[in-house]
């Protein structure tokens, strides 16, 4: 088994960088955009994986067939920290070339939803530009109405990985970066010990591996972080794969039934495909107790030594962009229990 098990982690894929992923996007909107026809039924389903890939770089999860009031949208936008309002897309296309409308129920709600205490906001998405001027008319409802035809979300995506990346390029962020490096490099070569790192050093440094991997990895506030640390997704042809992972990086305790039972709980609130809990020192029986023969496969609990292995898995990349043939999941569970 072992030797399966090592095989079996030493098989990588090339993967797409973040230039490639925004050109890809372009050419997938102008492919639909060419012939109206091939949405069909499927519309949704064929937008909601490049969705995903927009507005992670704004730290928003896609979410598909969501209510609101009284009435389904295909998709919502939720922060993933958790602090701003969600966002409702009304997604339609039309293939008789007609110019488009902001339909009456979205204006419905935006009025209904004025009073609450985080009101929405609302994202209107189509293939064909809007009728002129139809938006000046709803100028009142602010930045909590927008429209898109498919050549203004190309635009969008633009500047959206544009943004990210000047702020991957901050002076600070730069430096932290490369002091992370260093440690994922000592902790592979095991000149230092884990414990001597700090916790939100070891939070960085396990997105900082998945990030290198070419996951989709976003590192949560230190503080109020909604019980996960890393939000990480495998962004698929046609679906999405959220995982949470939580980090208890304790030097004098391991983890009991509290932060098992937290854990598993917000993983399946947040219909999570799955959930990594990972602490140096392994969970003791009473909190493996909580995860049932149920659970077994959707909570996972990785020690030390599944760290040290992600650290080596990082470092072996020679510069390029790597990850595991089994995808996210299989990166997450391999070597855990």
């Amino acid at each position: 088994m072992r030797g399966r098990s090592l095989r079996r982690r030493c098989c990588y894929r090339a993967i797409m960088n973040p230039a490639f992923e925004l050109d890809q996007i372009h050419r997938y909107i102008d492919h639909l955009k060419g012939d109206p026809r091939q949405l069909g039924s499927t519309a949704e389903t064929h937008f909601f994986p490049v969705l995903q890939r927009i507005f992670f770089r704004e730290a928003f999860e896609v979410r598909t067939n969501q209510h609101f009031a009284d009435r389904r949208y295909p998709f919502q936008l939720v922060d993933l920290d958790q602090k701003r309002p969600d966002v409702f897309v009304d997604f339609g296309f039309s293939a008789d070339g007609k110019a488009a409308m902001i339909p009456g129920p979205v204006i419905a709600a935006i009025e209904e939803s004025a009073a609450a205490a985080r009101p929405p906001s609302f994202l209107v998405l189509r293939n064909q530009p809007l009728v002129p001027g139809a938006l000046a008319a709803y100028g009142r409802f602010g930045n909590r109405l927008r429209f898109l035809d498919f050549e203004g979300l190309k635009g969008y995506a633009s500047e959206a990985f544009a943004m990210a990346e000047q702020r991957d390029t901050h002076r600070a962020l730069v430096i932290v970066r490369e002091m992370i490096e260093q440690l994922i490099a000592a902790v592979a070569a095991q000149d230092i010990d884990i414990s001597d790192i700090e916790w939100r050093d070891m939070e960085r440094l396990v997105h900082q591996i998945l990030a290198g991997l070419g996951f989709h990895a976003h590192l949560t506030a230190s503080s109020n972080d909604g019980g996960r640390d890393i939000l990480a997704c495998d962004i698929l042809i046609d679906d999405v794969h959220w995982f949470n992972i939580e980090i208890k990086h304790w030097r004098d305790r391991s983890v009991g039934r509290r932060e098992v039972s937290a854990t598993l709980e917000t993983a399946l609130f947040e219909g999570r495909r799955g959930a990594l809990l990972l602490s140096a020192c392994p969970p003791g029986a009473a909190a493996l107790s909580v995860r049932t023969e149920v659970y077994r496969d959707f909570l996972r609990f990785g020690s030390e030594e599944k760290i040290v292995q992600s650290c080596r898995h990082h470092v072996s990349r020679d510069g390029i962009l790597w990850r595991p043939l089994g995808g996210l999941r299989g990166f997450l569970f391999d070597g855990t229990q």
